[in-house]
């Protein structure tokens, strides 16, 4: 999990996430990779599929967005982090650590669960089921279960409920 960030930057992080995949075609998302595992990998030899998800601080503390048609930055470096930097959210009336929702890995499982060193590195787990096929509005829906469950239990005690080994 990620040190340092507080459980409230968490949840705008992950509540971004979830707005992109709403409202982003699932391609273009974070969760895109997640997206073509669950729908082209064998259901004969897969069960589940999992995007391990990490809260980072944004440079300089930007908060970037998804606004389309603006290549700037908040320090108004163009590609300075090495991502498609995208305009930052105007002042906040509060001192608020910026970050972004990152998938750091996309993985699939035969069967068993994830080892503990695995799953605590990460901030929220989005986990869908393989389904060759899956319609890109159900995966949305699948996804988005799954993000809300993750702010639910970081609103309820700072960590996200891992559930029962598959």
């Amino acid at each position: 999990m990620t040190d340092g960030v507080p459980a409230e930057t968490k949840i705008a992080a992950l509540e971004r996430l979830r707005e992109e995949i709403q409202t982003e075609s699932v391609q273009e998302t974070e969760l895109a990779d997640l997206y073509a595992e669950v729908t082209t990998s064998p259901a004969q030899l897969w069960n589940r599929a999992t995007a391990f998800v990490t809260v980072q601080p944004t440079a300089d503390g930007a908060d970037e967005t998804n606004d389309v048609g603006t290549d700037e930055t908040a320090s108004g470096a163009d590609g300075a982090n090495g991502t498609d930097d995208e305009a930052a959210d105007g002042p906040d009336d509060e001192e608020a650590i910026r970050a972004e929702a990152v998938v750091t890995d996309v993985s699939k499982l035969a069967r068993g669960w994830w080892a503990p060193e695995i799953v605590d590195d990460c901030d929220a787990m989005v986990t869908v089921d393989v389904t060759p096929g899956l319609p890109a509005e159900r995966f949305v829906q699948l996804a988005v279960a799954e993000i809300d469950d993750s702010i639910e239990a970081i609103r309820s005690d700072g960590t996200d409920d891992r559930g029962p080994p598959i």
